[in-house]
């Protein structure tokens, strides 16, 4: 995003907000994050939404197992392997059709919000294909600052390699620590010394090049789609919204 002059930057920011708003749902939007959090404890992390492909990949694997042994056989072999596909099947629907229902609230709820780069996997700093994870400083609050956005951001990455000054800093380092290793996809809350607010977050996504400007990270500063008041993941959101309020 090129350089916005700070008292510019809330403005710009709520034309983003106002058009993703308004927008209509025919155009490019980003898929359901990772990690979905439907309240009242309900929540789909990324290692769910894996479980759930891998119940419908063996339930396709047990499906065709059962039909190759229609051709040599009818009897008990047959019965098992069609009712474990049929059982694992219902099992797969009824997982899918929660996180087809979370997923489209996070769509209707998500909004758009400023965001700086904290770290993502070296293969997209340059052109490609992959989808990788990663990790950016969300500005929830309302007067949002580039420069305290980004000071935010260097603040964090600076916690992998310095020693914890605090609880809250030591938090945040083990935090950012098993992202690097494993993504999570989640969040936590950035301490007030190291943000300069009490309404930025650092938060796990995905870079999906279909919804980046060149189709890989050539900035620090973004905008996310992601809800304020849960603890999931976020995406990035739409380009489209970004040049519309008049920046590439």
């Amino acid at each position: 995003m090129p350089a916005t002059p700070a008292d510019d930057f809330p403005a710009f920011c709520r034309a983003v907000q106002e058009r993703h708003r308004n927008a209509s749902p025919d155009g490019p939007r980003p898929e359901y994050p990772f990690c979905l959090d439907g309240g009242n404890g309900n929540r789909l992390d990324a290692m769910g939404q894996l479980v759930n492909t891998l119940i419908g990949f063996v339930a396709i694997l047990l499906g065709l197992a059962s039909a190759i042994t229609t051709i040599f056989t009818f009897g008990l072999v047959l019965l098992i392997l069609a009712g474990l596909a049929a059982l694992l099947g219902l099992i797969w629907f009824a997982r899918n059709a929660v996180q087809k229902r979370l997923g489209e609230a996070w769509r209707r709820e998500a909004r758009a919000w400023p965001a700086a780069l904290v770290f993502a996997h070296r293969s997209v700093l340059e052109p490609g294909n992959s989808i990788v994870p990663g990790a950016m400083v969300v500005d929830f609050g309302l007067d949002p600052d580039p420069e305290r956005l980004e000071a935010a951001a260097d603040a964090a990455r600076r916690q992998l390699d310095g020693d914890a000054g605090s609880p809250a800093h030591a938090a945040v380092r083990d935090w950012l620590q098993l992202e690097t290793q494993r993504a999570r996809f989640g969040r936590i809350r950035l301490p007030k010394d190291l943000a300069g607010n009490e309404t930025t977050w650092l938060i796990s996504l995905r870079f999906d090049r279909k919804m980046m400007p060149r189709g890989f990270v050539d900035r620090s500063r973004w905008f996310v789609k992601a809800r304020a008041d849960r603890d999931e993941s976020a995406e990035i959101l739409p380009h489209r919204f970004w040049a519309e309020a008049g920046q590439t």
